[in-house]
């Protein structure tokens, strides 16, 4: 065992690298007076679907490699743990923060988590979890947090941010409003948001999302990294058009950089090799650029 923990040290990785999935979920032992029911539940690409009908896919977008779910139960109560292994920490924060949003609970566990009152959600290193319960009780609050935080003991390493994140300006930007989505879910983020179907990222593409303070409520930022700079080329000339029918009023046009107007807020997209930066939601084109300048590209 001694030969097998330096191997895989020397590798980078951490013993939950190497070990079943199942290994990171709490023992009974570390959560008393809880105590797991059954054996776990395991599910891979091909058996999630059973798992989370209809929800599958959102994990498959991202990167999934694995899944293991736990039932602990106390009295009549129940808590129930599921951990997701994603392929990489990209994946982790982007199924993450594609369940945050405004007004939950962060909590100082892992390499980021927030509660609701009937579900704890946890990011660390590539693993994502899930700890519920269905019955909103003092204890079983209680329990979600010990279970979260022994995942986390077990998980051990942390990786923080995402690197890809740095390419949103932090000025001004809302706390936990940053998303990173992938594939349809980019494509899908975009539309609702302006109305026009712009672009079709590839799956390989990478949509970055932030809220930031404005002059009047918030504006946001959209960063689309495609994974090929023609395809970025051909993203950039398709805009105008698509923006045309949505109801855009063309205002300005600069190098690799235009701006729309459409019922008194403005657009600015700006261009840059295989990026494309949308800035949404700004009174005019000077506090868009403005915003723009300090957002990394």
């Amino acid at each position: 065992m001694r030969v097998l923990m330096i191997a895989i040290l020397m590798l980078g990785g951490s013993p939950a690298d190497a070990a079943d999935l199942g290994r990171l979920l709490p023992a009974d032992a570390s959560v008393a007076p809880w105590q797991a029911q059954g054996p776990p539940s395991r599910y891979d690409a091909s058996t999630l679907s059973r798992f989370i009908d209809g929800g599958a896919e959102v994990y498959l977008q991202f990167g999934f490699a694995r899944a293991v779910s736990q039932e602990y139960v106390l009295a009549d109560e129940s808590v129930v743990c599921t951990i997701y292994e994603m392929t990489d920490v990209e994946a982790a924060f982007g199924v993450f923060s594609y369940f945050r949003t405004p007004g939950k609970t962060p909590l100082p566990i892992g390499d980021g988590a927030f509660v609701t009152d009937l579900q704890l959600l946890l990011r660390q290193d590539r693993y994502f979890a899930i700890i519920e319960t269905y019955g909103s009780t003092a204890r079983a609050d209680a329990a979600m947090r010990l279970i979260a935080a022994q995942v986390s003991e077990q998980i051990g390493r942390k990786s923080g941010e995402p690197t890809m994140l740095a390419r949103l300006g932090r000025d001004r930007r809302v706390p936990f409003s940053e998303k990173l989505l992938k594939g349809r879910l980019a494509a899908e983020a975009l539309f609702e948001t302006l109305g026009a179907e712009i672009i079709q990222p590839a799956p390989a593409d990478t949509l970055l999302v932030a809220s930031y303070v404005a002059s009047i409520g918030s504006i946001r930022v959209f960063v689309l990294v495609c994974d090929d700079g023609r395809r970025a080329a051909q993203s950039w000339h398709s805009i105008p058009g698509a923006l045309e029918k949505a109801g855009y009023r063309d205002v300005e046009a600069r190098d690799n950089e235009r701006a729309w107007a459409k019922n008194g807020s403005t657009l600015l997209v700006r261009r840059s090799d295989a990026t494309l930066t949308f800035v949404i939601g700004a009174a005019s084109v000077s506090e868009a650029r403005t915003l723009l300048d300090g957002t990394a590209s």
